[in-house]
């Protein structure tokens, strides 16, 4: 009779706390964010975005938070016997927005600044070499003395078809010598300009780069860590611009 009371008592205490908990189905973003549950740190090492949470009944709080992201609080009541789901998406942290588009800008304008030196030294290049080609007045120099060649042979020449055809390669020696002497007025009536033009801008864009580089500093940022005894390690706090995605990252408690 004493074993049938004792096994029925086990019975109706077991049924009666099994009846006073319930479930949390806790769903992060970003995974394996940092949780607390009524202040106490919960194991990083459960990896999956589905957590769930075993609780008595009644108020629980949960606290979720990830380096870059903004702590977010939520308070739940728990029915006995039944599950209930809990979705927390984490956003940026203002400051990190803040700090992120900072640093585009700060790189924006370092590559600005190190596009144009390296713009203006090609166009200096480039117009140093087409002044100083030797071509361009070699070919003016054999063009004129093939004009007096051919000026000398039109004028020695006897007979109606060689007049004729040495008249013929005349012009087209005269012509060809104007082009290449338009060609060698060119080169310096463009080439010097231009390269004077281009060394200026080069040095015009070496002093704007050191003068950036003494006046604007490359923006920092500290995370704002509000769990004290979660440490953030270094390669975490030196992701930048970098967006958070996961707990590759390593945190340490």
């Amino acid at each position: 009779m004493k074993i049938v009371q004792l096994l029925t008592l086990l019975f109706f205490s077991t049924s009666i706390l099994s009846q006073s908990t319930g479930k949390v189905r806790l769903i992060v973003s970003p995974p394996n964010s940092i949780i607390k549950l009524d202040g106490q740190l919960i194991d990083p090492s459960n990896k999956s975005r589905n957590i769930f949470f075993e609780l008595e009944e009644g108020s629980h709080s949960f606290e979720v938070w990830a380096p870059y992201m903004e702590l977010e609080k939520h308070d739940v009541i728990v029915v006995s016997d039944s599950t209930m789901l809990l979705k927390v998406v984490l956003k940026k942290e203002s400051d990190f927005l803040a700090y992120r588009n900072e640093i585009k800008s700060y790189y924006r304008g370092k590559t600005l600044s190190w596009g144009l030196i390296s713009g203006a030294t090609i166009l200096a290049v480039g117009s140093s070499y087409y002044l100083f080609n030797p071509k361009i007045r070699k070919d003016f120099k054999a063009a004129e003395i093939d004009l007096e060649g051919r000026k000398d042979k039109y004028e020695s020449s006897f007979g109606v078809n060689e007049v004729a055809e040495a008249r013929k390669n005349y012009i087209a020696a005269k012509k060809n010598t104007e082009k290449a002497q338009r060609k060698n007025i060119a080169q310096k009536a463009i080439g010097i300009p231009l390269t004077l033009a281009s060394i200026g801008a080069v040095y015009w864009s070496i002093k704007r780069l050191k003068k950036e580089k003494a006046t604007k500093k490359k923006p920092t940022y500290q995370i704002n860590n509000p769990f004290s005894e979660v440490k953030i390690s270094p390669e975490v706090e030196s992701i930048g611009m970098n967006t958070y995605t996961g707990f590759s990252l390593k945190l340490s408690f």
